[in-house]
């Protein structure tokens, strides 16, 4: 009732004093205090002809607008229109409000490049708002993933290793990892993932991708190893130290297939022997 009351009184004011500033402002406070987004917009960007210059008329108008564009983001329809208002709205103030809702509205639109721009400008601005480098991490990653499913790896690499420098969340950390791996970077994909593995012991994704991209790298190193074979004898050491003793060893694919490829690749019977009683004493069964 209050805001009610103050809203019918300044609306007299300004009707009775149409050149004071401060009451078109103070009105708008009060639209946006009682959530009447549509009227503050609209008597806001009557004010702001008025009053081109008042700051914060800008400032009122401009929360008016993030505030209706957050409103747009639930359907895929209202996109459009969100991004028009967070627009309009980041061009008045370059507040932290209207940075998040202009990047985040550009993002979803899919203007990945727009939206880094502003929120990286946003995060200089704004050093310390976890949001606005939240938002850019998660513009980076989304941009990445495009690049990932375009199977254009390079690019995917850039903004994924963007976005974990800012949020080391284990999903960005995991499709980092494959960014790295389809490009063959099998030591740089295995170091993070080893990474991974220590800072996210649940994530079975990475946990599971991590033999794999092991076995790849020595599908590598079969081609190009050499005679005496010590990286490969090197490799079949570190996995047997990596197979785990609770599991059959035949349900340890990628870990098998490296050990028996890689004794099968030396073609050394001693070391063939040799490596054969480490897999009983690991496994006597």
């Amino acid at each position: 009732k209050e805001w009610i009351k103050a809203e019918l009184e300044l609306k007299k004011a300004i009707k009775d004093s149409p050149n004071t500033e401060w009451l078109y402002s103070s009105l708008l406070y009060v639209f946006n205090s009682q959530s009447k987004d549509t009227e503050a917009i609209d008597f806001g960007r009557k004010a702001l002809s008025i009053f081109p210059n008042s700051n914060p008329i800008k400032e009122s108008l401009s929360l008016s607008l993030s505030i209706q564009c957050s409103k747009l983001l639930s359907t895929q329809e209202t996109l459009v229109q969100a991004l028009e208002l967070c627009k309009e709205s980041y061009e008045l103030t370059q507040s932290e409000v209207s940075t998040i809702w202009y990047g985040t509205v550009l993002k979803q639109n899919k203007y990945f490049q727009k939206s880094i721009e502003v929120l990286e400008e946003g995060k200089s601005k704004f050093p310390t708002n976890d949001q606005i480098q939240n938002n850019l991490a998660y513009c980076y990653f989304e941009y990445g993933m495009e690049f990932l499913n375009r199977k254009q790896f390079i690019e995917a690499e850039k903004y994924l290793s963007s976005a974990y420098s800012i949020l080391e969340k284990d999903f960005i950390l995991y499709q980092l990892a494959v960014a790295y791996r389809e490009q063959k970077k099998y030591t740089l994909a295995l170091e993070l993932l080893e990474k991974g593995q220590i800072k996210f012991p649940e994530n079975k994704f990475i946990m599971e991708t991590y033999p794999y991209t092991r076995f790849l790298r020595f599908k590598e190193m079969l081609i190009t190893e050499l005679p005496p074979f010590n990286n490969i004898k090197s490799e079949i050491s570190k996995t047997i130290s990596l197979l785990d003793k609770k599991k059959n060893f035949r349900n340890q694919y990628y870990y098998q297939n490296i050990i028996v490829k890689g004794i099968n690749h030396i073609s050394d019977v001693k070391y063939h022997e040799d490596t054969y009683q480490k897999l009983i004493q690991l496994f006597p069964n």
